[in-house]
């Protein structure tokens, strides 16, 4: 942010403008994080899909070892409980099937490109706000150049005509007229003056300075057909449009999600013990794989409500786009 203001202490081009202003704006920034939670939570819902590895371990003391006469080997002892117990266990899980799952990721990865598609669509829209500020702000710097040379050139023309009344070649009428253009000019230099400095206001708001932008400071770019280019591009783009269509497609991907919730869930387990109390074998170590499936019988309705939501959702968002597709065609 230094940087960029530093930059704009010698000229305000639209392009600077504009790079100040989405270095600025906390609409952006806020945009920006939230594009982020959507990108945290589609890894989120993929995680569940992918191999799952955890470590385990463990000591406990107990008050007393517990032990009495093996019945199978005369004159030993079978050990039931040790006093001093040790244990690591290394356990790992696969998921073979899982459509809620598999319907979560997909619906939260079509949140993450509505989240991309609407922080575009942000930007688009600062974009032409700042870009309506800086041709405003230029417009009226000259329009206050051309009202300051109208003001010198009425100034003039009354001391031609006060001239013109002392060598009698004038009527007082004749003066009074120039006069009054005089006055008439003042007033619209103020009027110009006032505009300009409200223009020059809003700029430094959007570019993020307390400081009063000079009128000499804004100029045009070396290469200004460039940023009308960028803008020509941006709105030919119509990044709204396409949040919108996003935010459909996201809508209807959380179908996917419902769909899964009534599905079954498969998984491959494995797990590795390692125990300094074997119990009634003489191997401290012991492992087991398997295969585990679930479903889901009754939840009091959440599936149902979920459908619901889904469907709202759906609705809403099909709304939204045909009101923006109405709006532009």
């Amino acid at each position: 942010m230094l940087l960029v203001n530093a930059a704009l202490a010698e000229t305000y081009t639209l392009e600077t403008a504009l790079a100040a202003a989405r270095a600025h704006a906390p609409d952006a920034a806020a945009l920006e994080a939230r594009r982020d939670i959507a990108r945290g939570e589609a890894g989120m819902a993929l995680a569940p899909l992918l191999p799952q590895v955890s470590a385990s371990g463990g000591w406990r003391h107990n008050d007393k070892e517990i032990a009495f006469p093996s019945p199978f080997v005369p004159g030993t002892t079978l050990t039931i409980q040790e006093q001093e117990v040790a244990s690591a266990t290394i356990s790992a899980s696969q998921v073979v099937f899982s459509g809620a799952a598999f319907g979560r990721a997909v619906s939260v990865g079509q949140l993450d490109d509505a989240a991309e598609a609407a922080r575009d669509a942000a930007r688009l829209d600062l974009d032409l706000r700042v870009a309506g500020a800086w041709l405003m702000a230029r417009g009226a710097v000259e329009l206050s150049q051309a009202a300051q040379e109208a003001l010198d050139s009425a100034v003039a023309h009354r001391k031609v005509a006060e001239g013109a009344l002392a060598a009698g070649t004038l009527t007082p009428l004749g003066l009074d007229r120039a006069k009054l253009a005089e006055l008439d000019a003042r007033q619209r230099l103020l009027d110009a003056e006032r505009a300009r400095e409200d223009a020059l206001g809003q700029l430094a708001i959007y570019v993020g300075t307390d400081a009063r932008i000079e009128p000499t400071l804004l100029t045009e770019a070396a290469d200004t057909p460039s940023d009308a280019t960028a803008v020509d591009d941006a709105l030919r783009g119509r990044p709204e449009l396409r949040a919108a269509r996003a935010q459909l497609a996201a809508a209807r991907a959380g179908t996917w999600n419902v769909v899964g919730d009534w599905a079954p869930s498969v998984s491959a387990v494995a797990a590795y013990t390692v125990t300094t109390s074997p119990f009634f074998t003489d191997d401290p170590s012991s492992w087991y794989a398997g295969v585990s499936a679930s479903l889901p019988l009754l939840d009091g309705g959440l599936r149902f409500a979920d459908a619901r939501r889904v469907n709202g959702q759906i609705a809403a968002a099909e709304a939204g786009l045909a009101r923006l597709e109405a709006s532009t065609a």
